[in-house]
Formats: C-alpha cells, structure tokens, sequence
C-alpha cells in the first residue's frame, strides 16, 4: 500500500510540475487584424492560447500604428552564504503601437526564449500595416521551447507513473515465498 501511496503522490507532483511547464513552453498566437477603409488603421484581435487552447487569453488592440519588440529589465534576487546579489535580466516581449498605449502581443510570451518566433510576428504583422490596400490579416504562430518539451517528458513519466500504479492495484503481485 506504501507503494501505491508513493506512486499517486509521485503522479500528482509529475502532472501539476508537467503543466506549468506546458503552459509556458507550448504556447499559440493569433493575431486577426482588419481596417476599416483603405490606408486606415486596423483594429486586431489577439489570442494566447495554452495548453492545446484549453486555457486561451484575448486582447484587441485599436487603432494599431507599428509593431516592435518591447525590452524592459527585470531585477532578479539571489541569497547565498549570508549574501543578497541583486542583478538585471533583459526580457523581451511583442508589442503593438496604438494611440493609447503599448499592447503585448501575450503575458506569458515575455522572456528570452523564442526569438526566432517573435521576428517572425513582427516581420508578419509589418508587412501587413506596409500595405494599406490590404483589408485584413490572420496569422498563427506556434511557440515552442525547451519549457514545453520537458513538460511533454513530464507528462509521460506522470502517465507511466499512473499506469505502473495501477498496474500495482490491479494485477495480483506474486508474493516471495
């Protein structure tokens, strides 16, 4: 019974940890612009969506006149043997211009992981608000990181975890004579 115990605890720490990995590591993006008349600027419609679109956040951003990438410094503590270091971390995170202010493209897609991804948006989003004949863009953009893939391993040794105690409670155990 100890066993079994230790394997459903052993299970619920794998899961909860495995999920906040997930969250974070595997994370779309929809960006759904349109303007209203020719060379105006678009309104846009964006989405966050986590855990396969389980969890899924939405913004608008009105009246849109540029897309960049937003840096901003954050102070990090650390104590050890009786010391306090305090040092600056730059995060980056996607932001849309708008007459009333800066609007990220997500809370949770600020960090140091995923630049490749974050160009992209940008890149996408820019060739749109260089058009102004064009009417509407949509794009989807997956962001994945190494946070994701150790929630994916995660959730496997959970299962296996799951399944090797049920396995436990199921099938009779020979006992050693």
């Amino acid at each position: 019974m100890k066993k079994i115990l230790a394997g459903f605890f052993g299970f619920v720490f794998l899961a909860v940890v495995s999920i906040g990995f997930l969250f974070v590591g595997w994370t779309t993006m929809s960006v759904a612009c349109s303007r209203s008349a020719v060379g105006s600027a678009p309104n846009c419609s964006l989405a966050d969506e986590h855990l396969l679109g389980l969890y899924a956040l939405h913004d608008e951003a009105v009246g849109v006149t540029g897309i960049g990438k937003h840096s901003s410094t954050v102070q990090s503590r650390s104590s050890s043997a009786g010391m306090v270091r305090t040092r600056s971390v730059a995060v980056d995170s996607v932001v849309f211009y708008t007459p009333s202010g800066d609007i990220p493209l997500s809370l949770f897609g600020t960090g140091n992981v995923n630049s490749a991804e974050k160009e992209q948006t940008i890149s996408l989003v820019q060739g749109f608000l260089d058009k102004p004949e064009q009417m509407t863009f949509s794009a989807r953009i997956d962001f994945h990181n190494i946070f994701g893939y150790v929630g994916l391993i995660g959730m496997a040794l959970a299962a296996w975890t799951l399944l090797t105690m049920l396995w436990r409670l199921l099938v009779p155990q020979k006992s050693a004579v």
